[in-house]
């Protein structure tokens, strides 16, 4: 995939995977700087700042002021460079619709599901405000519960996924090398989060799969694939989000 399309998202992925690298080690401006890097590639890194500077019950000042340094840095570059016109991707992707693995997208396709397109084109429009809930919600859990930051990091930009109306498959790729990673982390939480992630993680290549070669991008061939997919992505994610938090309630039942 990433070789067939060029796809930037992998260079983001790696920009994360140092970030991970520097923060097990504890190296907290360098992780700030990688991030802050992935944020100016691709927007959506931007949800994974506070669960990355997460220390228990509180947040690392030194990440998130790197992160905020590199990003003011880069857009005054960019000002400089484009004067205004770099702000044009924030009005564009304000505007673009809903895609392929997306719930969004397949509610779009069933809109009398929930209640009629006036209903999917409100939750269209004010997508932005659900991501932001969404991510406040997975701050305030993880902090709760005190989760370890990578396991929280795969949880957060996983919820912040599945409620982005862009469904785009690419930007599933630094989810997967988080998920991979989180053998780092050597605890019996975070080989349980590792095992509930499987079953997304061969959805997502079997659907990459048939979208690269056995169909023509679920277009004409297999075309009620790019219609319905974004149930099955939304419930695969519940799923990992279910399972993993029932546990941790059954393991905090049992001590």
């Amino acid at each position: 995939m990433v070789f067939t399309y060029g796809l930037n998202d992998t260079l983001v992925a790696a920009f994360i995977v140092f970030a991970i690298i520097f923060r097990s080690r504890h190296q907290m401006v360098l992780v700030g700087v990688f991030l802050g890097f992935a944020i100016l590639l691709k927007y959506y890194p931007i949800f994974l700042v506070p669960l990355f500077a997460l220390q228990k019950r509180h947040f690392n000042m030194r990440l998130i002021v790197s992160v905020i340094a590199v990003i003011a840095i880069g857009f005054l570059i960019a000002f400089a460079l484009w004067d205004t016109t770099f702000l044009t991707a924030f009005s564009l992707g304000a505007n673009r619709g809903p895609k392929l693995l997306s719930i969004l997208a397949a509610l779009r396709s069933h809109p009398n599901l929930v209640g009629g397109p006036e209903i999917v084109s409100f939750l269209i429009d004010k997508n932005v405000y659900f991501l932001v809930t969404v991510e406040i919600f997975i701050i305030f859990v993880s902090w709760k519960m005190r989760l370890n930051w990578l396991e929280a990091s795969v949880l957060g930009l996983l919820i912040v996924l599945l409620t982005y109306k862009f469904g785009h498959q690419q930007f599933f790729i630094p989810w997967l090398f988080m998920v991979a990673s989180l053998p780092l982390v050597n605890n019996e939480s975070s080989r349980r989060l590792a095992l509930c992630c499987l079953p997304f993680v061969f959805f997502l290549s079997i659907f990459q799969w048939g979208y690269a070669y056995g169909s023509d991008g679920y277009r004409n061939v297999l075309g009620g694939v790019r219609s319905n997919v974004g149930f099955v992505s939304f419930s695969l994610g519940l799923l990992i989000l279910i399972s993993y938090f029932k546990w941790r309630f059954d393991l905090s039942q049992e001590n």
